[in-house]
């Protein structure tokens, strides 16, 4: 599917790839095995029943201002380039991006859009997009010392072999993070080397403006320590969403169990396996959410509980995104006039 035609006036024929169906698939059958195993779509239901109604508000205001950080974080950058966007602008557009989330691979569709969306809007596609890399960098940076943080002050579940694999990626992520963004002229050999074979040519030609913009900021230390307070504040309340939804279902794990794993459930739901994540997040959430002493059908029902709340938010992106073409196809018939 290609995004900036979810934008254009004219409405064409898409076709679906193979590829998108494998995943959907996948993500399908995942979804019917965490079900089926053991009667858990039974036990499942139950938890819902036993959902404590009066933790949902609540629980849907630390949604919007996860939501709400993450745009003042996105907003740092921006600015820095001498742009003025209305806050409320840049939450409408992660809306966007959210609801457009459900239909891709991973959530770099939804930043695709919104990057799209801001760079008409600056007239500069190259700095928005470098915009929404470095928001999602950065809190993939704080994402990885979280885990890692609170990996070494809970150390006895540290030791299950599922954690050790999982803080080994964890780790070499890291690394390689920090080394890209220290030494810029490797990105650069890399993107050139990649170069050579066609299919990717016209990608990384922007790749590389991109790469480029990104690295406007890369000794503004000022900025980068900001935006990295906003991450570890966005990964923290993220923690405490997870360990309330936990409550809800009347699941009461340890708060530092929940601050280990959740860090590592949002790092293997960002891997491109299933569309919207379908079927990997919920099993992220049940076999991490074991190791916190709950059982699979507790993690699923989390992970569910999350997702509805996700779900709201993208709703509210939906409408926004059909006033925003909308709009753009009263302007191109204005035009025509």
């Amino acid at each position: 599917m290609n995004i900036m035609n979810l934008f254009s006036p004219k409405t064409e024929k898409r076709k679906i790839s193979p590829f998108f169906l494998l995943k959907l698939c996948l993500g399908t059958l995942l979804i019917i095995w965490l079900f089926v195993w053991q009667g858990n779509g039974a036990k499942i239901v139950e938890l819902f029943t036993r959902i404590k109604l009066e933790y949902l508000l609540p629980l849907f205001l630390l949604v919007f201002l996860l939501n709400l950080v993450s745009c003042l974080k996105w907003r740092l950058f921006i600015k820095e380039y001498g742009v003025t966007i209305s806050i409320w602008r840049l939450l409408g557009l992660y809306c966007i991006g959210k609801f457009l989330d459900n239909f891709f691979p991973s959530t770099l569709g939804g930043d695709v859009a919104r990057s799209y969306l801001l760079g008409k809007q600056i007239q500069s596609h190259g700095r928005s997009f470098a915009s929404v890399a470095l928001e999602r960098l950065t809190g993939l940076v704080a994402m990885i010392t979280l885990a890692l943080v609170f990996g070494l002050l809970n150390q006895e579940m540290l030791k299950e072999p599922l954690f050790i694999i999982s803080f080994t990626v964890i780790g070499s992520i890291g690394c390689a993070l920090a080394i890209l963004f220290i030494f810029p002229r490797l990105v650069e050999k890399i993107v050139a080397f990649l170069a050579i074979i066609p299919v990717f040519a016209k990608l990384l030609e922007k790749v590389r403006i991109v790469v480029k913009e990104m690295y406007f900021f890369r000794k503004k230390f000022a900025l980068l320590a900001m935006s990295m307070c906003y991450s570890f504040l966005f990964h923290l309340m993220t923690i405490t969403l997870v360990y309330l939804v936990c409550r809800t279902i009347s699941f009461t794990p340890d708060f530092l169990d929940v601050a280990l794993v959740t860090p590592v459930i949002l790092l293997i739901a960002t891997l491109p396996l299933t569309p919207s994540k379908l079927g990997v997040w919920e099993w992220a959430f049940g076999v991490f959410l074991v190791q916190a002493g709950g059982e699979l059908a507790e993690g699923v029902a989390v992970s569910l509980l999350i997702r509805g709340l996700g779900l709201v938010v993208a709703g509210i992106g939906g409408i926004l995104l059909l006033v925003e073409k909308g709009a753009r196809e009263e302007s191109v018939c204005d035009d025509n006039v």
